[in-house]
């Protein structure tokens, strides 16, 4: 096995090997040309971007002078990624960093380690393991991120935090070494900065490119139509990132209180693990769906609630969660309360917040008005 068959699949390997130190200065010679470039030549930056890198999409830009050790050959960029000054990249494999992420600067993402085992180092030897940022993520200044990690999509990485495990997606984590501190919640869709609030035309506005209009508009109903059929439903068929990559669904029991949907669950299980690995979900709630036989069809109205779970922890939360459904379903109050003790230990209730949410009706309901 070669010396470069073993650097990409975490073997030890030596680094001073003949081909990999060819490709290593030729790689690092394009750097030296990258860093040297002035302010003003923007596309010659871009253009030695896409030499350098080993993928980069549209919208990408690195504050030079950026430090690697191969000059980004194993660098994989997404969409709209920036990085800030003294990008420091130890890319002896590969690096991914997905769409719409940015580094503070002084971020270092440090893909290759050496043994531990001091006989080892003496001989120059090491290894290299992937390490993987996802989508919309925010590195703050001085973060270092060390082999072989993966941070989750949308996550904010305190500054000067060391980054020695995985870190999910959706949270806030920072420190040495770096743990999560909280959840994306509901108050970083109010407010930005130390109470500082978010401008309501600016929220309407990420809300609105963040989801796609309705093709069929006439078919669309009003707020208000949707949010009847949300109360007055009986079924939801949730629908979130299963494993392997494989969305899984599943018809539940809820309640839509206070302009939040409420479902229960056991603490265990394909569904709890989803809500883990994403707290992105879709629901469905289907008020008529009629079929008309002779039209080879149904006349259906329905709602599309998309929105972000939490996992409720709190026992005050969880049992008014609970009542709550527990009332919709049956109105005696004794009853719900005694079905609520007598499986508390395993209950778990989970509070969706919407992001956006749509009704529509089919065209012949519509023809009919």
């Amino acid at each position: 096995m070669s010396e470069f068959e073993k650097q990409k699949q975490g073997d030890i390997y030596d680094p001073a090997d003949a081909d990999i130190q060819e490709l290593q200065v030729a790689c690092l010679e394009k750097m030296y040309d990258y860093n040297a470039t002035r302010p003003h030549e923007a596309e010659q930056r871009q253009a030695l971007m896409k030499e350098m890198l080993a993928e980069v999409g549209e919208g990408c830009y690195i504050e030079p002078p950026l430090h690697a050790n191969f000059g980004g050959h194993y660098l994989h960029l997404g969409h709209h990624v920036y990085a800030n000054f003294n990008l420091t990249l130890v890319d002896d494999t590969d690096i991914y960093i997905g769409d719409y992420t940015m580094l503070g600067p002084n971020v270092v993402l440090a893909a290759t380690g050496h043994p531990v085992l001091p006989a080892l180092r003496r001989r120059g030897l090491q290894f290299s393991m992937p390490i993987h940022i996802g989508k919309c993520c925010w590195l703050g200044a001085g973060v270092i991120v060390m082999p072989g990690i993966t941070i989750g999509d949308n996550t904010v990485i305190g500054a000067g935090s060391i980054v020695t495990h995985d870190i999910p997606a959706n949270v806030v984590a920072v420190g040495n070494p770096c743990h999560v501190m909280r959840q994306i919640n509901e108050q970083d869709y109010k407010t930005y900065f130390k109470g500082r609030k978010i401008p309501e035309d600016l929220l309407a506005a990420v809300q609105h490119d963040k989801f796609r209009e309705m093709r069929r508009i006439k078919q669309q109903l009003p707020m208000q139509d949707a949010e009847r059929i949300l109360r007055e439903g009986k079924t939801a068929i949730m629908a979130v990132q299963g494993d392997d990559g494989y969305p899984y669904t599943v018809p539940l029991n809820y309640v839509y209180m206070n302009g939040r949907v409420y479902i229960h669950s056991a603490k265990e299980g394909h569904k709890m693990d989803a809500l883990h690995r994403s707290d992105k979900v879709t629901l469905t709630v289907i008020e008529k769906d009629d079929v008309v036989p002779e039209e080879f069809t149904t006349y259906f109205r329905s709602v599309i609630f998309f929105g972000r779970a939490r996992i409720l922890t709190d026992d005050a939360e969880i049992r008014q969660a609970a009542t709550a459904l527990g009332l919709k379903y049956n109105d005696n109050p004794q009853a719900v309360k005694a079905e609520i003790d007598k499986f508390w230990n395993a209950l778990a209730c989970i509070e969706i917040t919407p992001e956006h949410i749509t009704a529509k009706e089919c065209i012949e309901l519509v023809r009919k008005k």
